[in-house]
């Protein structure tokens, strides 16, 4: 984002400063000057008194405890009644992880290089019908890291459409827009949730492991 708008002031913001340390690296390699990071915990990033005109959290809320906590407090920082885009774990395209993760906690395999290798090598051996096997064809499946962020998180929260809007409902937000993947959203309005579910319900796991809206404010 900081490469494709360079007029515009960056933050991130994480929890890890290891994977802090490694942004800011790839950062100095782009010779990127428009962006600053800081560790924080997002739940207590709002006493900051920082507020921001948009902001983007993706693949965040999902893990926390309490999601809606985490909507909270991104509202408290929105500097104005819109601007607001997160990403959610979909029910439904999330099938054969949550079958991975059957297994994994069947086995108990621990989050470390050799419990995920072992991971790996136990779906590759599965038949090719077993419920876990297509996660053999998502490109994170082949790598460590990637492998982790998949299916080693200690807390996940799945949501369908009409759960999501209930969640956001909670956080004294609104859903503006629901993104859809580039080749599908030309079928329905991109506030007509009610028609998107129905197609979800028929076509599962047709919008892929997570959800995207654009939020603002109730």
């Amino acid at each position: 984002m900081a490469l494709q708008q360079p007029q515009v002031d960056f933050l991130a913001v994480d929890l890890s400063l290891t994977s802090l340390a490694y942004a800011k690296r790839k950062a100095a390699a782009y010779g990127l000057t428009n962006l600053e990071f800081a560790q924080a915990d997002l739940l207590a990033l709002p006493d900051t008194g920082l507020r921001f005109d948009a902001i983007s959290c993706v693949g965040v809320l999902h893990h926390l405890a309490r999601p809606v906590d985490g909507l909270i407090a991104l509202r408290r920082m929105m500097a104005g009644p819109r601007g607001l885009k997160v990403a959610m774990y979909t029910q439904s395209g999330r099938r054969a992880m949550v079958a991975g993760m059957r297994l994994r906690d069947e086995f108990a395999l621990p989050p470390t290089a050799e419990g995920i290798r072992e991971f790996r090598q136990m779906i590759y051996a599965l038949p090719a019908a077993h419920p876990a096997r297509p996660l053999v064809e998502t490109s994170d499946f082949y790598s460590l890291s990637g492998c982790r962020d998949m299916g080693f998180h200690v807390i996940e929260h799945r949501y369908t459409l009409p759960a999501f809007a209930a969640l956001v409902e909670q956080a004294g937000l609104r859903i503006e827009a629901f993104l859809a993947p580039e080749e599908l959203k030309a079928r329905f309005p991109a506030t007509d949730l009610e028609r998107w579910h129905a197609f979800e319900s028929e076509n599962p796991g047709a919008f892929g492991s997570m959800y995207r809206f654009l939020l603002a404010q109730a």
